[in-house]
């Protein structure tokens, strides 16, 4: 088969790496239709690859705007010109962004021959760090691209078991599975090298408007109280000089490595560790985070507040410790005086990344996927 995979999102790419190689060794063609701004930097990018097809994008500076919406727009529009100039048998299109759904509904039906799948990787506007404002307009025209469209799909992927619950009475009808994001690479799990005489805790991931800096200053000084805590920070973000200059202010010890690729690197400072922090403001819709997969291939518990699937493993497997908001003490007593039971599971917790979120586990589950979309083919 002739497959286009189409994400306008680098942040996605990862994924996208996965799915190619998966229908590459498969003996399909594939093509990858990507955007040639880069998400993360704001700029546009100047390396192409091999097999892909970059749409001139409009670029934007903030993640939350108007202009962004309209980038999104404007390129799913040039992609469905594009899909018309071409012929390809399974479009696969990752969501966000919403518009790309709608576009390719409309494609499906001028060609309902072609294969439409959809991997929903995050939901817009729900995932947004704001409570009330997600169910009023233009919010929920937003929403209404990807949920009015998710019926024309003839196979549906999910991110994790929390959106499939969210968009439970939209997709009734639609063959889906959920199939977690894998890690790219898998190393050997690391022994614990930390410190007996403090508590170590690593931070992971994009420092933005959606994690909870002020859940993870009040929890780590009540930590701090009760022991030496040091804070290990992996990641930027916009939101990092405030978050380090809180920490700062409260007099809690920290160690700041900026953002890491060399997965060597990361793992050995998450070795040092007791706890990974999973930690996001409540109004945030996800179910799994890509820095609680990273923790759980490093074997390491998680302090964890996000619900959904994650919440379930760890009450499930003892991956960590799940909370909510205060009282601060009472969680600070718990996650100190479970550090040596949480540091004996940690061979637990990688067999559970292994059964879960390797790459193993995802080509597992996405061959009787397919198998299962294709069966009538």
């Amino acid at each position: 088969m002739r497959i286009a995979i189409i994400t306008n999102s680098t942040s996605y790419e990862p994924r996208v790496d996965l799915i190619v190689a998966f229908f590459q060794r498969n003996g399909h063609n594939v093509t990858r239709i990507e955007s040639n701004f880069i998400h993360r930097e704001k700029v546009i990018r100047d390396k192409p690859a091999e097999n892909t097809i970059y749409i001139d994008t409009i670029p934007y500076k903030r993640n939350l705007s108007f202009r962004r919406l309209f980038s999104h727009y404007n390129f799913a529009k040039k992609v469905y010109k594009l899909l018309n100039a071409q012929m390809y048998d399974l479009i696969y299109v990752l969501i966000p962004a919403n518009a790309l759904l709608k576009f390719a509904a409309i494609y499906k039906n001028s060609n309902p021959e072609v294969k439409l799948v959809a991997d929903v990787i995050d939901l817009w506007p729900e995932s947004l760090p704001f409570r009330y404002f997600k169910k009023v307009w233009p919010f929920t025209l937003w929403a209404s691209l990807r949920n009015d469209n998710l019926c024309k799909c003839d196979y549906l992927i999910l991110e994790c078991g929390l959106y499939q619950m969210i968009l439970k009475k939209y997709i009734e009808k639609v063959k889906k599975s959920v199939i977690y994001w894998p890690r790219k690479v898998t190393l050997e799990c690391p022994d614990f090298t930390g410190k007996e005489s403090e508590l170590n805790i690593c931070y992971l991931g994009s420092i933005n408007n959606i994690i909870d800096i002020d859940f993870i200053n009040k929890l780590t000084i009540e930590l701090n109280r009760i022991m030496k805590t040091v804070l290990h920070i992996i990641g930027d973000g916009e939101k990092k000089d405030k978050f380090l200059s809180e920490l700062s202010a409260a007099g809690i010890s920290y160690m700041y490595y900026g953002s890491i690729y060399d997965e060597y690197k990361k793992i050995e400072i998450l070795s040092q560790c007791d706890y990974g922090l999973n930690i996001m403001k409540e109004s945030v819709c996800v179910g799994v985070t890509m820095k609680s997969v990273d923790y759980m291939h490093a074997g390491l518990p998680m302090i964890n507040n996000i619900g959904g699937d994650i919440w379930q493993l760890i009450e499930t497997y003892t991956l960590g410790i799940n909370c909510k908001r205060g009282p601060y003490v009472d969680i600070a007593k718990r996650i100190v005086n479970d550090r040596l039971k949480m540091r004996k599971n940690r061979c637990n917790i990688r067999l559970l990344y292994e059964r879960f979120f390797s790459e193993e586990a995802y080509n597992r589950q996405m061959q009787k996927c397919m198998n299962e979309l294709l069966i009538d083919k």
